[in-house]
């Protein structure tokens, strides 16, 4: 498991969620971020282990990374970067 802060394990998680046009909606739980993505096959595990995470559960389009008690942080970073790439459109 990689030690990242919120932020830098975000910009991994976005890229191994298939980037922020790939993400549908993020919501989290205690430990684990629960995401809707658009494409599942654009989703890298092992992009989502080099971010942190302790695994990765995938159901249909959602995927869900378990962070532990970080999830809440990197949920946060998460939704800035998404906000800067809607604004990039």
């Amino acid at each position: 498991m990689a030690n990242t802060s919120g932020g830098a394990a975000a910009k991994l998680a976005a890229e191994g969620l298939g980037g922020g046009g790939n993400i549908v909606s993020l919501d989290s739980c205690l430990t684990r971020l629960r995401v809707t993505v658009r494409d599942p096959g654009a989703v890298s595990d092992s992009m989502l282990g080099r971010s942190g995470a302790l695994a990765v559960i995938r159901k249909g389009r959602t995927v869900e990374v378990a962070y532990g008690p970080r999830a809440a942080a990197v949920k946060e970073s998460l939704e800035n970067i998404l906000k800067a790439h809607k604004s990039a459109l």
